[in-house]
């Protein structure tokens, strides 16, 4: 009556699809890896550059109290740059009041990346004796 027929190249259909799919599988989990990969790359260089930023302000705060502790009376502004960071970091100060109370207020800039400090001091003589040195938002 009715003959069955067998297509013996269905077979190679369902791989076919079979393997398609598992490309398409691949390419999600890929692209998905390097979109993450890339996050992760752009929020390791903003906190590398966060820490160079604030190495350069630290740099530029005990460059002002060393000037204070040269010269107790001292007040005024300067500027740093500290080559030995590819690409060079840069940092400035402004020291104002009178002894013993100083402030210190200083900036360390990386690239887009920007610390301000301020330290106020409590004793300038014989030696110096920082009361308070805070982050500024």
């Amino acid at each position: 009556m009715f003959k069955r027929y067998i297509n013996k190249d269905s077979d190679g259909y369902v791989a076919l699809i079979t393997m398609l799919v598992i490309l398409a599988v691949s390419s999600v989990i890929a692209s998905a890896l390097l979109v993450l990969g890339t996050d992760w790359l752009r929020t390791s260089q903003t906190v590398e550059e966060g820490t160079r930023a604030r190495n350069a302000a630290d740099s530029c705060t005990e460059a002002a109290l060393a000037l204070i502790a040269a010269s107790s009376s001292f007040t005024g502004s300067g500027s740093i740059t500290l080559s030995a960071y590819a690409p060079a970091v840069s940092c400035s100060y402004t020291v104002s009041g009178t002894a013993p109370t100083k402030t210190i207020v200083v900036s360390g800039v990386s690239n887009a990346a920007t610390k301000k400090l301020t330290t106020i001091t409590s004793q300038v003589t014989p030696s110096i004796i920082i009361s308070s040195s805070q982050v500024v938002p």
